[in-house]
């Protein structure tokens, strides 16, 4: 049976404020080892695709290919073991390890902007500080269009737990696991937070 894979990233593209797929940099950088969660559909079922586990086994430039770790139920043509060619726009999710690099704590407090909410914006921009204790994670989340001054008054934010932020807007999941020091700017043109370079 003729399959195919779920070009996911132009799903995204279509919804990005309310669908998630990993940041760009991580699909086109993974390492040998990791595990992504790819979605599979045949040409005669398409629209109803199986999302299935993948250990990659070869990596160059966003290019990868992957041993399935799971057997696909509709296609008998694939079972554990099989290798699948691949590529970043196909990457539904990653796999993160508790602790590890790509994972956050949603249990963890960030600061939000009262003008974002009460305005109903968008996050514009998020950076993360270290925290003052430890349940925050550091993060402060505004729209990037607070009036002058807004964002030194710390009576201008209110805590929101990292996994209630990630359900209302999807794309900050995706560079939540970063480290302290790290700021990301929401760009319309990429559709995903981008990370800001330091002069």
């Amino acid at each position: 049976m003729t399959y195919r894979l779920v070009d996911v990233e132009q799903q995204y593209k279509k919804s990005p404020e309310t669908e998630f797929i990993p940041h760009s940099e991580e699909r086109l950088n993974l390492q040998v080892g990791e595990v992504v969660r790819l979605m599979i559909e045949t040409v005669d079922n398409a629209g109803n695709p199986e999302g299935l586990w993948v250990s990659v086994k070869f990596a160059k430039q966003g290019k990868y290919i992957g041993t399935l770790l799971e057997a696909p139920n509709m296609i008998p043509s694939l079972e554990m073991g099989s290798q699948i060619p691949f590529a970043s726009e196909h990457i539904a999710h990653i796999w993160a390890e508790e602790g590890g690099d790509r994972w956050f704590d949603v249990g963890k407090l960030a600061l939000v902007s009262k003008y974002m909410f009460d305005n109903k914006l968008w996050p514009g921009k998020i950076v993360r500080f270290k925290p003052s204790n430890a349940e925050y994670s550091g993060w402060i989340i505004s729209s990037g269009k607070e009036p002058r001054g807004y964002e030194g008054d710390p009576g201008n934010f209110f805590p929101m737990r990292l996994g209630e932020l990630a359900r209302r807007f999807p794309p900050m999941a995706a560079v939540l696991a970063r480290p302290i020091g790290d700021t990301f700017v929401w760009s319309v043109d990429l559709k995903e937070f981008k990370k800001v370079v330091p002069l």
